[in-house]
């Protein structure tokens, strides 16, 4: 059987991710990704208009508390990633569908060793969007709320895994990278 490019074809009663080619499982795992912040985030808009920004805010923190472990470990698994270490924390990135590899964040991961690595994000599309609506929400978003949710995330890995930023937004120019962290495994 031939594999689909697309679905602009005749309509198919059964439809398999098997019957789709590599291309069109790329184009639509790309969508995936940016429907899976677009959904937190319209999550987040409907909270703030019926309850106001705070409870919107701590909604949404709690909510990525809790997401954030559960699909970095559903991911490891299925994705056959094992380990607790800095490695393994960079890898359950690399396939999640919130960073999804290089379509809303542009980032390169420099490991120093299993224990210790650099994570450079040199594009960020969301950031870009924050920035329109002024250094305050940066701040509340790229400072307040990663920094907490990256180590959580890191931490049900690794307990010891502790993430610091190096470099945060905001930035003096859109030409910056947008944000470095340093990830350890601390004794």
């Amino acid at each position: 059987m031939t594999e689909m490019n697309d679905y602009s074809g005749e309509f198919k009663s059964i439809l398999t991710f098997e019957d789709l080619s590599k291309n069109a499982l790329i184009k639509m795992l790309k969508e995936i990704c940016m429907l899976y912040l677009f959904m937190s985030e319209s999550w987040a808009a409907v909270v703030k208009e019926r309850h106001g920004e705070k409870v919107s805010f701590e909604m949404d923190m709690e909510n990525w508390r809790r997401m954030g472990p559960y699909a970095s470990q559903r991911l490891r698994e299925a994705m056959n990633i094992k380990g607790n270490d800095v490695e393994t924390w960079f890898k359950a990135l690399q396939v999640d569908p919130g960073w999804g590899p290089q379509v809303l964040y542009h980032y390169t991961m420099e490991l120093k060793n299993k224990n210790h690595g650099i994570f450079t994000v040199h594009r960020c599309i969301p950031l870009e969007l924050l920035e329109t609506a002024g250094e305050a929400e940066v701040i509340k978003i790229c400072r307040e709320m990663e920094e907490p949710l990256f180590n959580n995330t890191a931490r049900s890995i690794n307990p010891k895994m502790v993430g610091r930023p190096l470099k945060l937004p905001p930035r003096a120019s859109k030409d910056e990278i947008a944000c470095v962290w340093e990830f350890k495994i601390e004794e």
